[in-house]
């Protein structure tokens, strides 16, 4: 038996099975968290401390909107008043799924 370290994509979840990578059931391959495949990762690939970040980075934003609406989130960003800024924060708010208001 061998420590073999999954870790999922989408969601950026780990975990770790002590099993022979030949006896490992396809159940053991899915992300208990969002069902997405896992990957097998070497020990060295485990922590990926910037994915982890970006996705929390995402989640909260979902959370701003759902809380203070679409178009209010996006005056606040535009309000920013660094332009570097307002471009990383309008490239979170796409990728946690905001529109651009009309």
């Amino acid at each position: 038996m061998e420590k073999l370290i999954f870790r999922c994509g989408e969601c950026g979840q780990s975990k770790e099975i002590l099993e022979t990578l030949e006896n490992i059931d396809k159940e053991q391959c899915f992300c208990p968290m969002c069902g997405s495949n896992m990957e097998l990762q070497g020990a060295e690939g485990l922590v990926d401390i910037a994915h982890i970040v970006r996705l929390d980075t995402i989640e909260r934003m979902r959370n701003n909107i759902s809380e203070q609406g679409n178009d209010k989130v996006w005056s606040i960003i535009e309000a920013l008043g660094n332009a570097k800024t307002r471009i990383a924060f309008r490239n979170i708010f796409f990728n946690a799924g905001g529109i651009v208001p009309k």
